[in-house]
């Protein structure tokens, strides 16, 4: 008989999302980083997590004051939030992410038209397919309200719809 060989164990840090190359935002602890974004380069032996942040630099955090990005290829976005004059007209258009970009803790969007652009996940929105309409040829977010991230039953009609309960206009017609 042979020797069977060893499989690679997953890092204890992987049940939690964390694995190296996923995108990650800081919460906590990180003072001018809170808010920022970056790309898990690795453990340290104390359990915390290393992320390579947009500038390049590398930071140690504890797991719990970072948040995993929850972004997949193929998945609808909704872009929001852009103030440059060129960003602006990308508001609102809906695309589809195309892969993380570590380099610059960005998300590469493709959008309807073929265009490309990377993203900071600050200004991407997770979509579901009921949340999107046609208009003027182009997908577009019919609300913002209506994304994955942050609506609640009370404020999207659709979400109400879906467990039952009624939408506003029509509980004050009855």
């Amino acid at each position: 008989l042979g020797t069977i060989p060893s499989l690679p164990l997953a890092h204890p840090m992987a049940s939690l999302g964390f694995v190296e190359g996923a995108c990650v935002e800081v919460l906590t602890g990180g003072g001018v980083l809170n808010g920022s974004f970056g790309t898990v380069a690795g453990f340290t032996s104390g359990g915390e997590v290393s992320l390579r942040l947009a500038s390049g630099d590398v930071a140690d955090f504890e797991p719990g004051r970072l948040r995993k990005v929850d972004l997949k290829p193929l998945e609808c976005v909704t872009i929001f939030g852009l103030t440059s004059e060129g960003g602006q007209r990308l508001n609102g258009q809906v695309g589809v992410v195309a892969r993380y970009v570590a380099e610059g803790a960005r998300f590469e969007v493709r959008l309807a038209e073929g265009e490309a652009c990377n993203l900071k996940p600050c200004n991407i929105r997770k979509l579901g397919l009921e949340s999107m309409t046609l208009q003027g040829g182009s997908l577009q977010a019919s609300s913002p309200s209506s994304s994955a991230y942050g609506a609640t039953a009370s404020e999207d009609p659709l979400l109400k719809r879906r467990r039952g309960a009624k939408p506003q206009q029509q509980q004050q017609q009855q």
